[in-house]
């Protein structure tokens, strides 16, 4: 597991990290990264299935989150089958592409 700047992480930070943490042992999925995004705010667990979750500072609402690596956007999504299922589609997408070239 990669860890990024943890050392500097505010209290608060370090509570939704463990309220992050909880969460993602609860998908059975192993974590990849954990971190914080210095553009929004976010500290985050990134998974090995694709799915991120993170929380907006302050909030008490997990929220998770897809990138589509061909445009760089990234699909948010309040719950975390939804977006379990958007990584599993575009995780089959590349696999495609990757077979057609």
């Amino acid at each position: 597991m990669e860890t990024e700047k943890i050392k500097g992480f505010s209290q608060n930070q370090i509570y939704t990290l463990g309220y992050l943490l909880v969460a993602a042992s609860e998908t059975g999925q192993d974590i990849e990264m954990i971190g914080y995004n210095n553009r929004s705010g976010n500290v985050y667990v990134a998974l090995d299935n694709g799915v991120v979750l993170f929380e907006f500072e302050g909030r008490k609402n997990i929220y998770c989150s897809v990138t589509n690596n061909e445009t760089g956007e990234e699909l948010e999504y309040y719950d975390y089958a939804e977006a379990k299922e958007m990584s599993e589609i575009l995780s089959s997408y590349y696999e495609t592409q990757n077979d057609v070239k």
